[in-house]
């Protein structure tokens, strides 16, 4: 690695963890917020329909978010509007198909007394077609190795969606989940619509999008979604079916636990992202990243353990106190993950999809196991434990997978 690069890297990670580091901050003072405010149900009312939103463009893309990414990153930049335009056209379909059939049947369900969802749920639906275009968008992004722009996808809409919710309760005193939710949906759209403007997308067609991206999916996307149907929807979906069972207010003392996830994901999937293009050419990770991965993470827990039962009273409300003993044990999820996902991105640019979806395969039949027999027994918190089953069988795969990469790799070199 050349110096050029190295201080490449080192300012794509700085710009990654601070714009990390900002969200996180930004995510923790808009739950301060509203647990000040706003009900435990209301809350699980509005992460239900923004979790339902996030989920369904991970069940409808079939692999074609993930190959739009592999192609930004090895193809060179005169292709890049063009693979922009393909995102674009098939995210646009597979979303616009989805939402139009969803809300006719579920309106119907709902009118002839069959379904107990909220009209809410089937409101904001069409929302999925925003967050389908950010998935694909995203992967173009990592893919681009673009971190900077990455970063204020990320950071731009939460910082405006916490300025517009402080508005809103402590001067207009609203406290409802229209309060979370409507300012939610707009900033994000706008951000997501901008972002697709800066793409600069190339007209194309329909037929061209999915002629051009057949191959690439076939070879890679179609293993990797495979694997995410197990490793990622299994889960979030139980979540949602969970919460429909036992009811907004311990499903928002769930979200509201499962919120702190995400940080601790962060910390090493973060480098991950911004060492995905450059493990095109990478022969194989070392030591000495392992090893800060694996410190890091380490001390972020420790602090998190002794912090947050000292000053979780004096920063939220006492309403939402049952949410502790599932935000610590949550929080190691969140480190699975994360680790997981760091060795993702290394396999990943390796074009390893068919060990990715047996990772996510095997993490999210462990998933379904573990709801199987712990939820009907402990309910929440049995969801609680399978996730973190779930996260440790992830972790064991991509680990084993990485060892068998890097046997493959020295037995080709000895040859």
């Amino acid at each position: 690695m050349t110096k050029s690069q190295r201080r490449k890297y080192i300012y794509q990670a700085s710009v990654q963890i601070i714009a990390n580091f900002s969200i996180l901050t930004i995510s923790f003072l808009i739950n301060m917020i509203a647990s000040k405010k706003i009900s435990p149900n209301d809350y699980g009312e509005y992460r239900y329909i923004v979790n339902y939103s996030l989920l369904i463009p991970g069940l409808i893309n079939f692999g074609y978010s993930h190959s739009v990414g592999r192609l930004a990153a090895i193809r060179g930049e005169p292709e890049q509007g063009q693979i922009s335009g393909y995102s674009l056209k098939i995210s646009l379909t597979l979303s616009l198909g989805y939402v139009f059939l969803s809300m006719f049947v579920l309106s119907m369900l709902k009118l002839l007394g069959n379904l107990s969802l909220s009209w809410k749920v089937i409101f904001f639906t069409p929302y999925i077609i925003i967050t389908t275009v950010n998935l694909f968008f995203r992967a173009v992004l990592v893919g681009q190795n673009k971190i900077f722009s990455l970063s204020l996808v990320d950071l731009v809409p939460q910082l405006v969606f916490l300025i517009i919710i402080a508005i809103q309760i402590y001067i207009f005193d609203f406290s409802s989940t229209f309060t979370l939710l409507i300012p939610y949906v707009i900033t994000h759209s706008f951000t997501v619509l901008y972002r697709v403007y800066r793409n600069k997308p190339s007209r194309v067609t329909i037929k061209e999008s999915f002629s051009f991206l057949k191959d690439e999916n076939r070879r890679f996307g179609i293993k990797v979604y495979f694997g995410s149907l197990f490793g990622v929807a299994i889960g979030q979906l139980a979540g949602l079916i969970i919460g429909g069972i036992v009811g907004m207010q311990e499903y928002g003392f769930f979200t509201f636990a499962f919120s702190f996830v995400v940080p601790f994901q962060m910390l090493a999937s973060t480098l991950g992202t911004v060492l995905y293009r450059s493990n095109v050419t990478r022969k194989k990770l070392g030591f000495k990243l392992f090893g800060f991965v694996i410190a890091s993470n380490s001390l972020a827990y420790l602090l998190f353990s002794v912090l947050i039962g000292v000053l979780f009273e004096r920063i939220f409300s006492i309403d939402y106190i049952e949410s502790l003993p599932y935000m610590r044990i949550l929080a190691i999820y969140g480190i699975c993950l994360g680790i997981g996902d760091f060795i993702n991105r290394f396999l990943g640019a390796k074009g390893y999809g068919k060990t990715l979806m047996l990772g996510a395969v095997f993490a999210g039949l462990s998933m379904l196991l573990g709801t199987a027999i712990l939820v009907p027994i402990f309910q929440i918190m049995g969801l609680v434990f399978s996730y973190i089953i779930s996260g440790l069988t992830y972790l064991f795969c991509m680990l084993v997978g990485y060892y068998k990469y890097v046997l493959n790799h020295e037995w080709s070199e000895a040859k």
